[in-house]
């Protein structure tokens, strides 16, 4: 995934190349410079590494060293998004002077300063070994061991901080991060790098390569290792202009003029040295470029492989791969074609040229018509095997896509049939809510009648209680009438006339025993105690129901009297 800078929100700063280009403008009269935001976000989060962190790498192309704060980059856990402007048409809340001052946000540079989410932290400066008016690349990885931030200079490591060393909190790792990159100060220019990895340990330890010192001040193997340098500088432009294919009369040019130059020098010794030098020289030169272009593809290749790391190439991927360097062989193929072309008639072409050199305007040869014929033939022909190539891949991609779209339809009939499935059961499931609410209802009414019934009935309860207490009250208090008019009578009575009839019963039973004579008196006597004593229990029967009936007399005429009282006691009585 290439990184790029966002359009909006950003400071007062243009965006080129595609937004990988931040350029700051002139400084506007009348307006304090460290009040204005100059400020740039990623348009997406940082792309995480696997065992290292989220990393990205600026060029450096303009900057003043004269400034005392050149720049400052990081990493922000605040998505740019929520600093635009809350609505469509409303306007943006304004940015502040230094990204340090946003919250969630963690930056390096400034002024030998750290601004880790809003606290600052003095620190050495990361810039005190950068070269005047040199291009120079800058980078920061939001280190995922440490929780730290980790700044590179030229791919060496300038400047690592430990949040936890400050007793500060770690970077949110396990949070999307957006880059960062003020240009406060000094950086006039910058240009980001989409397809840079970090350096591995043993570059970013490397130490960085001394400039200054002039070749006169060094020893002879220090001179050696700078001229080298030199040659792998040279060799690098030579390399570039390499990389061009020559045309066919400069690759003329160039073998008359060898041909010529040896020929030349063949009669004399010191032409010969010279020319072995530059041999050697040249030599020294393509092995100069050789290992520079070692050294590209190996970082390319190393770029290849971590991205292949984080999502591995599908046979998409490696389908166009190929046809890619397919096309580019094919190219290379027909350019080197044209070439052995163009040499193969350039000895007819240089004989019919001499033979009209002297006419004004030469006509084209035959050779040169039907070599310019061959080369269209052959560069239509390479076209046409790139796009058969290329339709092969879309016909693959099409019976693929084919296939994807059959699996697809077939999930989308078991997804309809498990939906249909689940449509009746939602159905059955709604039926069964629905008669369970209405059974809750129909309990709900019923409970609410029990709870009136058993309202009812507690309330005729306590009304019984109420009516019973006050009689048995009275009852209770009316009770000496009772003892009052039953003096005379009552179980003790009863008793002591039950003992003389008892009395009168052994005297009977003696009188038999002893003077029978007596016995018709006796007998009479005895019968008579028991008529009298019936008699008695008839008139004691009759006298507690009497005492009872003016027991519930007086009682009722007390309630009754109570009941009147309570009437009278309440307020509408009165008036009624």
């Amino acid at each position: 995934m290439s990184i790029k800078f966002r359009d909006e929100p950003k400071g007062e700063l243009a965006l080129k190349h595609g937004g990988t280009q931040i350029i700051r403008p002139k400084r506007t009269t009348g307006v304090v410079f460290k009040d204005q935001p100059k400020m740039a976000f990623s348009a997406e989060p940082v792309r995480k590494l696997a065992g290292r962190g989220s990393w990205f790498e600026l060029r450096v192309d303009e900057f003043l060293g004269g400034e005392m704060c050149l720049m400052a980059l990081g990493f922000t856990a605040t998505d740019p998004e929520t600093l635009g402007p809350p609505e469509e048409g409303e306007e943006a809340p304004p940015l502040p002077g230094v990204a340090g001052l946003l919250p969630r946000t963690f930056v390096c540079g400034y002024s030998r300063s750290v601004y880790w989410n809003g606290d600052r932290v003095q620190i050495e400066s990361p810039f005190k070994k950068l070269k005047p008016a040199k291009i120079f690349t800058i980078g920061a990885l939001a280190n995922n061991l440490t929780g730290g931030l980790d700044i590179f200079i030229n791919r060496r490591l300038v400047t690592s901080f430990d949040p936890v060393a400050k007793a500060m909190a770690s970077l949110p790792h396990d949070e999307p991060l957006w880059a960062v990159v003020d240009c406060c100060g000094g950086l006039k220019k910058a240009t980001l790098l989409t397809d840079s990895v970090p350096p591995s340990e043993e570059e970013a330890a490397l130490p960085e390569p001394d400039d200054d010192a002039r070749p006169t001040d060094k020893p002879d193997g220090e001179q050696a290792d700078a001229a080298e340098a030199a040659a792998e500088a040279a060799a690098e432009v030579t390399g570039k202009q390499r990389q061009r294919p020559e045309s066919g009369p400069r690759l003329a040019f160039r073998a008359a003029f060898r041909t010529t130059g040896l020929t030349g020098l063949q009669g004399s010794r010191t032409t010969g040295l010279q020319v072995l030098a530059s041999d050697a020289e040249e030599k020294e030169v393509s092995t100069g470029v050789d290992l520079q272009d070692a050294c590209l593809e190996r970082l390319r290749l190393t770029g290849l492989l971590q991205r292949q790391r984080d999502r591995p190439p599908t046979t998409e991927d490696l389908a166009d791969r190929q046809r890619e360097a397919l096309e580019e062989l094919a190219g290379e193929a027909v350019r080197l074609r044209e070439e052995n072309s163009w040499l193969a008639t350039q000895s007819s072409c240089e004989a019919h040229n001499t033979s009209v050199s002297s006419q004004p305007h030469r006509a084209r040869s035959a050779f040169e018509e039907l070599r310019d014929e061959v080369g269209k033939l052959r560069r239509r022909f390479a076209d046409f095997r790139c796009r058969e190539r290329r339709c092969r891949v879309e016909e693959w991609r099409l019976a693929s896509c084919k296939g994807d779209s059959r699996d697809v339809i077939h999930q989308m009939k078991l997804q309809e049939q498990q939906l249909q499935e689940l449509k009746r059961k939602l159905g059955d499931g709604e039926g069964s809510l629905r008669q369970a609410t209405e059974q809750v209802a129909r309990g709900r009414l019923e409970a609410e009648e029990e709870q009136a019934a058993i309202r009812d009935l507690n309330r005729e309860v306590i009304a019984t209680r109420e009516a019973c207490y006050l009689p048995a009250r009275l009852k209770r208090e009316t009770s000496f009438l009772m003892k009052i008019f039953d003096q005379e009578g009552g179980r003790l009575k009863t008793k002591r006339h039950l003992r003389s009839l008892e009395s009168c019963k052994k005297l009977y039973e003696e009188v038999v025993a002893q003077a029978p004579s007596v016995l018709p008196l006796a007998s009479r006597t005895k019968s008579d105690m028991e008529v009298l004593f019936s008699r008695y229990l008839q008139l004691e029967e009759g006298h507690n129901r009497a005492l009872q009936r003016l027991h519930m007399a007086v009682t009722r005429g007390l309630v009754k009297d109570t009941a009147l009282l309570d009437l009278a006691r309440r307020p509408g009585f009165a008036a009624k």
